[in-house]
């Protein structure tokens, strides 16, 4: 569906005027990563690839990821079947192979006119990249 894509846009626009200089990446489908580059096409969204995966047109924009060594990043990861609002206390895995550390900050929730929690979408700060997926992860925490 394309119901709350404006909102998740608007919210993730305090993320990245705190964090501009950042990388912007979602790793839990092609959709997400497409949709947010559609909507912001200033910006430059990167896919799966990031963490490994099949990047499709993310792939090929941007076949070759060792120019981000060593950069941070900010990460959405949407969470279909959450049970609440809270954040995460537990980052995905696959970040600690590619990032040093990992902080786990406010989730964005996406509400109905009603005010009923409809999405639910995590957001994580990711510190040094390694592209190649051979980081020493080192830290955890909730900012």
């Amino acid at each position: 569906t394309y119901w709350g894509w404006d909102k998740l846009n608007e919210s993730f626009q305090n993320y990245t005027q705190t964090h501009a200089d950042h990388f912007l990446f979602s790793s839990d489908n092609y959709k997400t990563s497409a949709i947010m580059q559609w909507m912001n096409p200033k910006s430059n969204w990167l896919g799966p690839n990031t963490l490994g995966g099949q990047g499709l047109q993310f792939g090929i924009l941007y076949p070759n990821l060792d120019s981000l060594a060593g950069k941070n990043a900010l990460m959405i990861d949407s969470e279909p079947r959450f049970k609440n609002g809270d954040r995460s206390l537990n980052p995905p895995e696959k970040l600690q192979d590619y990032f040093t550390e990992v902080h786990t900050l406010e989730p964005i929730l996406i509400k109905d006119s009603q005010g009923k929690l409809m999405r639910k979408f995590q957001v994580y700060q990711a510190i040094n990249y390694h592209p190649k997926g051979d980081a020493t992860y080192t830290k955890r925490s909730i900012k």
